[in-house]
């Protein structure tokens, strides 16, 4: 994980934390789980290579019925970098 952000400072209601876009982890969490531990995603995506975190505020396990539409470009955007392949090298 590169940096650390607020929820206020996310324009978007998911704050996404570390990671590139073409990551290939990510760690999707609401803010106040508590069958997977919220800090359980942090401890994650601290142990990943360039992972990426994203949570969710207000939310809990079930993040993905609370923000269906949000989780839903997380996941297309999440595919279609991983479809693309890491980012090359431009001195190469």
């Amino acid at each position: 994980m590169n940096s650390v952000h607020t929820e206020r400072d996310a324009p978007e209601a998911a704050r996404r934390e570390g990671g590139e876009p073409g990551s290939q982890y990510t760690a999707p969490n609401g803010n106040n789980d508590i069958l997977v531990p919220t800090v359980n995603s942090y401890l994650l995506a601290g142990h990943l290579p360039d992972a990426e975190l994203i949570i969710y505020p207000d939310a809990n396990h079930g993040f993905l019925f609370q923000y269906p539409h949000e989780f839903a470009l997380e996941v297309n955007r999440f595919l279609t970098a991983a479809k693309a392949g890491p980012p090359r090298d431009q001195g190469q």
